[in-house]
């Protein structure tokens, strides 16, 4: 029998992405600022085996945990950030771009010996052709002598009562030490919706409602934390009663993803659409934002998973640090449920 991305009526997932608008989510981790450099290759260089770009435009975007709050902001939900940026062009730029779309930066943080982190794609291709990465240049390093800061930005998360949950979006940068997580521990201890995303230590989020992370980061944990354990059903499982939560989602790329709940059976969710992804970056982001965005609503694990998988079908195929739209979300949902109906009749 062939799965299906959606498991109850359309209608449903339309009144949770409905439910969305307004939501008030707060969101902790490392902020990023991409910026995308787009060129023309001309021909080889003398001085080396490299092509010679032809600058022709450049943007800068959110990433990092920028990426997850602009995430949250084109659902419709009202996204409260807690980081720290340096006072350098890029960090003014990073603010810039949430002033813009109208993201608070309240608990926006300027450090004089901090670099804001940044990274920088090269991105190049003929005229009339798709533009592709060939070089990125990273600058920031992990945070360091910080603590007066880090511990004003727990206290902070601490003192702020206004959030439905909460998100830590760490990219391993530093800035979720253990005073920020058990700040967001005791959130969660006291009720609220605390969903993490670890690019490199997953397993320092525990105690919290939830986690997600790709199946690369599953393994890693399966290898350094459950002695070499490598079968993805185990691992999930595991994480589940080492980590103390309520649910694990891994996410598979093509392969969809799966959620494991604490007490129920492992739920496989199919990709929604095309198995060709374009780009995922920025999936990741649209992943957490969603699942704990719908969580905040109220509604259940599976469905908030199959929400965020329909939601990075769409940003997988868009180029470069993305976010999905609500509209677009709701889009993606008439035409899996539309799929849907059509396979039930082929089948007749």
């Amino acid at each position: 029998m062939r799965l299906k991305p959606l498991s109850r009526p359309l209608n449903h997932y339309l009144d949770v992405l409905s439910g969305l608008c307004g939501v008030r989510v707060g969101i902790v981790g490392d902020l990023v600022l991409d910026r995308y450099i787009f060129g023309t290759p001309r021909r080889l260089s003398r001085e080396a085996p490299i092509p010679i770009i032809e600058y022709e435009d450049e943007r800068a975007v959110c990433g990092g945990m920028a990426n997850t709050a602009f995430a949250i902001l084109a659902l419709g939900a009202s996204p409260l950030p807690f980081g720290l940026i340096g006072k350098d062009e890029d960090g003014e730029c990073l603010k810039q771009i949430f002033h813009e779309k109208g993201i608070s930066t309240e608990f926006v943080f300027e450090s004089d010996d901090y670099r804001t982190v940044t990274k920088t794609r090269v991105m190049a291709g003929g005229l009339h052709t798709a533009k592709y990465q060939v070089a990125r240049i990273d600058r920031g390093v992990p945070l360091k002598k910080q603590d007066e800061v880090v511990e004003h930005i727990a206290k902070m998360i601490k003192e702020t009562d206004d959030t439905k949950a909460w998100v830590i979006s760490d990219y391993g940068y530093g800035l979720a030490n253990g005073v920020i997580r058990q700040a967001l521990k005791e959130k969660a201890e006291g009720g609220k919706i605390v969903v993490a995303s670890s690019r490199y230590r997953i397993h320092e989020f525990s105690n919290l409602t939830a986690v997600t992370l790709n199946e690369e980061e599953a393994l890693e944990f399966g290898k350094c934390v459950l002695n070499f354990e490598s079968d993805l059903n185990r691992i999930g499982k595991r994480m589940l009663d080492v980590l103390h939560l309520k649910a694990t989602l891994i996410t598979q790329g093509s392969q969809g993803m799966t959620l494991f709940v604490k007490g129920g059976e492992a739920k496989k969710i199919p990709v929604a659409g095309t198995t060709d992804i374009v780009d995922v970056s920025g999936a990741g982001d649209m992943v957490v934002a969603t699942f704990v965005t719908a969580l905040a609503t109220g509604c259940d694990f599976v469905t908030a998973a199959e929400l965020a998988n329909v939601a990075a079908s769409v940003v997988v195929m868009k180029r470069g640090t993305a976010v999905a739209y609500a509209s677009e979300v709701e889009s993606k949902l008439r035409e899996v449920a539309e799929s849907g109906k059509e396979d039930s009749a082929n089948r007749i």
